[in-house]
């Protein structure tokens, strides 16, 4: 008795109103020879929400969720208005609302008024992200350091923040410094 294996691939993309669970779902594949196979039963929950992530670089495949950047930001000893950009990202099937971005004294985020990102699509990742610059923007020399807040709904509307250290040492603007490979 000789076992022959065929590989093949489906998509199915499911579409609800609102997040759903489908208890003893079983999927069925009928072959042209009328040959049937059925998987055991397992609850399915197909989702229709945003999804937030904070991340500093687009993600890459559409098969793993990224994770969020949470190391704290440090803009080291400078005198100039250093900038960096990260991305709010969408993993989710339903757009979502960022309503604000609060920067610390000393820096500012843009945009930091309230935005749309799009729901995940998988045929335009890049489409499911909203460019965030941080600029380390103090004119005074000092030590500048506080949590950035940014605010967002989740899937029910309820306000979610996340929160993200950022620091920094600002140098005389008015003087010019030279780095000889140490701070």
């Amino acid at each position: 008795d000789s076992t022959s294996y065929k590989t093949f691939t489906f998509n199915w993309t499911p579409q609800v109103e609102s997040t759903t669970k489908y208890e003893g779902t079983k999927i069925v594949f009928e072959f042209t020879d009328g040959t049937t196979f059925e998987t055991e039963g397992f609850d399915l929950t197909v989702t229709n929400e945003p999804i937030f992530h904070f991340v500093s670089s687009m993600p890459t495949s559409k098969w793993y969720e990224p994770s969020d950047y949470t190391t704290p930001v440090s803009f080291g000893k400078t005198n100039t208005a250093d900038k960096k950009t990260f991305y709010v990202y969408n993993w989710g099937a339903a757009p979502l609302t960022v309503k604000s971005i609060v920067a610390p004294e000393g820096f500012t985020a843009t945009p930091a008024g309230e935005f749309t990102v799009v729901a995940f699509d998988e045929t335009d990742m890049s489409a499911a992200a909203q460019a965030v610059e941080i600029t380390f923007s103090a004119t005074q020399a000092g030590t500048y350091k506080g949590d950035m807040v940014i605010t967002y709904l989740d899937g029910t509307g309820t306000e979610k923040t996340f929160t993200l250290a950022l620091g920094g040492t600002k140098l005389d603007p008015t003087k010019f410094y030279a780095n000889f490979g140490t701070e």
